[in-house]
């Protein structure tokens, strides 16, 4: 394994040692170098000193030539051990006198010339180097060879040749004291560098093993031990940061992952719900609208008329389906007005539908709370009932026989989003409706798709409907641009929360009183879906009308351009590339004023809005009943329907 690539502890570890390593060999050859070139220094000193003390003494001796007395001066020089030899030369460097340590190996008269030439001494003060004492270190040996001067005139020479042995015992009590005392030395500190080392490396490597973690697992609710308060702390401390800032941005793109998987998966529903809206609109027509013709013909009591208006009774019911499939995809007929909702909630309590449901529940207590002076909303009446009953309704056949059902509303200053909630509330002031039962709650994996169709625990074959519910009853909040909140836990009920956003300038004003159907006028139906053109055709001249039909708008185009007509019931979706709204726009440019109903079985749409602003009077949606077509024309041609929708205030 290459250094590179070894654990960060070890690589320390390693690197440490050999630094303290070659700290203390380093140190302790310094050591015995420096006291060596001392031992050295202070022996030649020694010798330099006792070659000097030697040549006073035989000075005399060889002056008088009298060797005997120079050898007895040399005896002295026996106390030294570690003097070999001391020979004392006379002019011409010969023999004169010397000493011989007992036991020692004869040593030859050396060549003094050559200890003279490799000793490099220089006096300054004796340019010539008649009086330097010259010295040289041999392998085992010292040599030191003093001039012997005897009035201002060199007379002799000293030789003294000394072994080593004192610098090899000092050099080896030095060596063995450094081991002895740098041994122990370099252990304790590869012991205190090992404590260091895991003081250091241990917070770095469990850093790394923890980042390695998240990485691996994807958690980032792990965190990174802290060990001290140091660096590598605060590294602690910022690493654990940097992870509950991504957990957090985790938690709020899973959120919005989840939100933007609902909705498009609502979308995805609505979109096939509305298309089949459109279709059976078509079909119900006729089943809707033929019974209550053909019983009119029929007297009071006759079998087959009773038959007759079950039938329509039936189709009409299949409307409201079709009406939940299109508040599912959020392209219901809505006409906005200003709504209080403490009256709206009241008249849900009190309506027939939910005193039926009940009576299915005789152990649930329904409770409200309702305080004054609450600003109205904005809304579509119809819908929104329908929406509260499918709340209550839902709430009572969650507790069964048992339990209560709360029904409240309050003003309402949203400061911050509530922790939790179901979708992001933003900050401002709503008025709030509450409707909450102590159920047995919902789980927590089944709250993101409550309000999916067809999302529910319930038995097949409950009274709870088409399972478009609370489908149906997101798609109308939705609508009226409110939030929605849901607060729920097994065990503990469940409670709706709905915002909306108060009107506080609005005034609630009363509805029109019915107007009158039936007249003689010249009507042209337009519809590409055949027996739904002849079943307003028929409504239409059974309430007196003279009528006309048309399949398509390029055909009605013609029509309008040979005859008059003072009205006409124009259907929004026909042939591609000229629908109701091409069809109006290009009969109005030759015949400006022309009133016009818009009849659709799938939505108020931006082309149908477009066409109410060309002049349009109003928008029929289908299945429509011959009630509810004889009133759309006769307002249309009276001039008292509204061509567009009530505002919305800002």
């Amino acid at each position: 394994m290459k250094f590179k690539d070894i654990a960060l502890r070890h690589k320390l570890m390693l690197t440490f040692t050999l630094f303290l390593v070659c700290t203390f060999v380093i140190g302790f050859f310094a050591t015995l170098s420096l006291k060596l070139m001392n031992s050295r220094r202070e022996m030649l000193k020694q010798f330099e000193i006792t070659a000097a003390l030697t040549a006073d003494r035989v000075a005399a001796s060889l002056t008088f030539d009298q060797p005997s007395e120079a050898t007895d001066a040399l005896k002295h020089l026996a106390a030294d051990p570690n003097i070999r030899n001391v020979t004392i030369f006379k002019s011409g460097n010969k023999y004169f006198a010397d000493y011989q340590r007992p036991g020692a190996p004869r040593i030859f008269v050396p060549d003094i010339y050559q200890i003279v030439d490799q000793s490099g001494s220089h006096d300054e003060d004796n340019p010539d180097g008649r009086f330097a004492t010259r010295h040289r270190f041999g392998k085992d040996s010292l040599e030191v060879v003093t001039p012997i001067v005897v009035d201002g005139e060199v007379t002799g020479k000293v030789y003294i040749s000394s072994d080593l042995s004192a610098i090899r015992t000092e050099r080896d009590r030095t060596i063995l004291l450094g081991f002895a005392i740098n041994i122990p030395c370099v252990l304790l500190s590869l012991l205190l560098l090992r404590r260091t080392l895991v003081a250091i490396s241990k917070p770095i490597t469990t850093l790394a093993s923890t980042a390695a973690d998240v990485a691996t697992k994807r958690d980032y609710s792990l965190r990174a031990p802290k060990f001290n308060d140091d660096e590598l702390g605060q590294l602690a401390d910022g690493f654990n940061r940097m992870l509950a800032t991504i957990e957090r941005q985790n938690e709020t793109l899973s959120r919005q992952h989840a939100k933007l998987a609902r909705a498009t998966r609502m979308e995805s529903l609505g979109m096939l719900a509305g298309g089949v809206a459109h279709d059976l609109n078509n079909i119900l027509g006729p089943m809707v609208a033929f019974p209550d013709l053909i019983a009119d013909r029929l007297e009071e009591g006759d079998r087959t008329r009773e038959e007759i208006l079950m039938i329509g009774k039936s189709a009409r019911r299949a409307s409201v389906v079709i009406q939940d499939l299109l508040s599912l995809a959020r392209r219901g007929n809505y006409h906005l007005q200003f709504i209080s909702l403490n009256d709206l909630l009241k008249e849900c309590m009190e309506s027939p539908s939910f005193r039926l449901r009940t009576q299915d529940h005789p152990g649930v207590r329904v409770e409200s709370d309702l305080p004054d002076n609450l600003p109205p909303i904005s809304g579509s009446e119809s819908h929104l009932t329908q929406a509260i009953l499918n709340l209550m309704i839902n709430g009572l056949e969650a507790m069964g026989n048992a339990g209560s059902l709360t029904v409240s509303t309050r003003l309402e200053e949203v400061v911050t989003s509530p922790t939790g909630s179901f979708e992001k509330i933003e900050p401002r002031d709503y008025v709030v409706m509450s409707i909450a039962d102590t159920g047995p709650g919902i789980k927590e994996s089944d709250l993101d798709h409550i309000f999916e169709p067809f999302y529910s625990s319930k038995k097949m074959g409950s009274k709870s409907g088409s399972g478009l519910g609370l489908a149906v009853v997101y798609g109308v909040i939705k609508d009226h641009n409110a939030q929605i909140d849901v607060k729920s836990a097994v065990g503990m009920g469940t409670t709706f929360e709905i915002y909306f956003e108060p009107q506080h300038a609005a005034i609630i004003t009363e509805e029109a009183k019915p107007v009158a159907s039936g007249g003689s006028e010249r009507i042209l139906v337009v519809d590409d879906y055949e027996q739904q053109r002849i079943l307003t055709e028929r409504i239409l001249q059974q309430q007196g009308y003279s009528t006309s039909g048309a399949r398509g708008g390029r055909e009605a185009v013609h029509l309008l351009q040979r005859e008059h007509y003072d009205l006409i019931v124009l259907d929004m979706i026909m042939e591609e590339g000229f629908d109701g709204l091409d069809t109006y726009r290009e009969c109005i440019k030759f015949k400006p004023g022309l009133k016009c109903i818009i009849a659709t079985g799938f939505s108020e749409n931006s082309r149908v809005k477009e066409a109410l602003s060309l002049g349009a009077s109003q928008c029929l949606h289908k299945p429509y009943t011959p009630t509810a077509l004889g009133k759309a024309v006769r307002e249309a041609l009276d001039g008292t329907s509204q061509s567009q929708p009530a505002p919305v205030p800002a």
